[in-house]
């Protein structure tokens, strides 16, 4: 009986669970339903799965906001409203999962975005906050203010813009559009069919092939540029800098170090005419062009 009061202070003040997080929303909807989601701070997860159905569940902090949604069939909409992207401290956490084949849009100030399983289209729009996409959605169009961009899997077209943050994408085969000011653009994948990238002074490396017919557009005003191609090369290159220098280094062309303009073909079809297109074009960055046969 005397360890009663000892031990009443300790269930008291002991740690309390983590509160589990609410089911906010389930509705059926049709395999390829338009979903709009609004949540300004915090984090959003969208997962596809093979079911005709919305289900979201998450944590609303305590002045947080108020949880809306609704919708069915081909539309739905949901998210957090009366929230103050200012106030400092954990946001709203929303963990949505929806059909594969949907078309989602998100907009988010501070939040975070992150996508996975897609076979849909993808549309989100942040200031600071990150986006991470992984899978394979028909379109993805990513645009932060100041967050960084991750995009991962064989998505057909992809457009990416940023101010300050850095863009990865990885795996890309189709058509590809990225934009930065400031941050760093690095593009790793196996073949490229279409892209074009820009960058004021950020950073550019791309490590991928060029498909025959395929165009590869590269402009930047101040920053560097690395293009690593895996053999065999079959491209026709136009390359540019202002103040800066080219260095190549492709087997059948090593042009002088410090040279300003280099046009030229490597390989057969090339030759003939045919071949990828490479453009780079720069004010005061330099340029690189190797051949990276082990893809390291």
């Amino acid at each position: 009986m005397r360890l009663l009061p000892l031990l009443l202070p300790l269930l008291w003040f002991g740690p309390r669970p983590t509160p589990q997080p609410d089911r906010l929303l389930a509705i059926k909807v049709d395999p390829d339903v338009a979903v709009r989601i609004h949540n300004l701070v915090g984090t959003t997860r969208v997962t596809g799965w093979d079911r005709d159905s919305i289900v979201v569940v998450g944590r609303i902090p305590p002045r947080g906001g108020r949880f809306f949604g609704g919708g069915g069939g081909r539309g739905a909409k949901l998210g957090v409203e009366g929230q103050d992207p200012s106030l400092t401290g954990p946001g709203s956490d929303l963990d949505v999962r929806v059909p594969r084949g949907a078309r989602i849009s998100i907009k988010s100030a501070s939040a975070d975005v992150e996508v996975t399983d897609l076979g849909g289209e993808v549309e989100t729009s942040c200031v600071t906050g990150s986006i991470r996409v992984s899978g394979a959605p028909r379109v993805a169009t990513l645009e932060s203010i100041d967050g960084d961009i991750t995009m991962t899997g064989a998505a057909t077209v992809i457009r990416a813009r940023t101010g300050a943050g850095a863009v990865r994408i990885t795996g890309a085969r189709g058509d590809l559009a990225v934009t930065t000011v400031q941050g760093p653009i690095t593009i790793d994948t196996d073949q490229l069919l279409s892209a074009r990238v820009e960058s004021v002074s950020g950073r550019v490396e791309i490590r991928s092939g060029v498909l025959l017919d395929g165009l590869l557009d590269v402009s930047t005003h101040d920053a560097d540029v690395q293009l690593f191609l895996p053999d065999p090369i079959d491209a026709r290159f136009d390359l540019s800098t202002v103040k800066g220098a080219i260095v190549t280094g492709l087997p059948g062309h090593r042009g002088p170090a410090a040279e300003r303009t280099a046009r030229f073909s490597v390989g057969k079809k090339a030759g003939a005419g045919r071949g990828a297109g490479i453009t780079i074009r720069t004010f005061s960055g330099g340029i690189q062009v190797h051949s990276n046969p082990k893809g390291g």
